[in-house]
């Protein structure tokens, strides 16, 4: 099933997306009329001074944006990388990685691939494989599991501010679900009251 064969979908959903890193440019070059709500995905790379400093740039450019035609710019990361949203769709992965090359045995494990590197699973035609075989079901199952991560966050975790947006430094944490579940609500998604 797909999103929009679900009979809890009031509306139709459809993404416009864009591969634009800087939130600024992004609202500088889209017709955008104001008030419009805009999803900016990052992730959190490692700890490095590098990728701490390009996480702190994004949250910047992020508040700086959301000064420029009336947008409301909502930021959905992950700690650490992309492939910690998509191993949700699958199982509730709790483990803090080191290294992104560790999701790589778990992508293999769970998704029945034997992909020798991430730069071969990120191949446009592996990586659209492994996509394709996502479902809605499973897409709801990520968010959950998204929502118990975030609870140890909550429980354990080292929530920090910067530029008016919240996150948490731990590993793994992500607000991916909750942007995802911010979006159905607003297409009229009607989610259970079960856990």
């Amino acid at each position: 099933m797909t999103i929009n064969d679900s009979a809890n979908l009031c509306f139709n959903v459809c993404f416009d997306i864009k591969v634009q890193k800087d939130p600024v440019a992004m609202v500088k070059s889209s017709v955008i009329f104001g008030g419009e709500d805009i999803f900016h995905f990052f992730d959190f790379e490692s700890s490095a001074p590098c990728h701490l400093k390009s996480r702190n740039d994004t949250f910047r450019r992020l508040k700086e944006a959301n000064t420029i035609k009336g947008v409301n710019y909502h930021p959905a990361y992950s700690n650490f990388c992309f492939e910690l949203w998509l191993l949700l769709h699958k199982k509730c992965l709790r483990s803090s990685f080191t290294d992104r090359k560790q999701y790589l045995k778990e992508i293999n494990r769970v998704f029945n691939k034997n992909f020798e590197n991430l730069h071969q699973f990120k191949h446009r035609d592996n990586f659209i494989s492994v996509l394709n075989t996502l479902t809605f079901e499973d897409f709801l199952q990520a968010i959950k599991n998204s929502e118990a991560i975030a609870r140890d966050c909550e429980d354990h975790g080292r929530r920090n501010q910067i530029y008016g947006f919240y996150f948490y430094e731990n590993n793994p944490a992500t607000s991916v679900g909750a942007v995802f579940k911010l979006i159905l609500k607003g297409c009229g998604f009607l989610f259970s009251s079960k856990k």
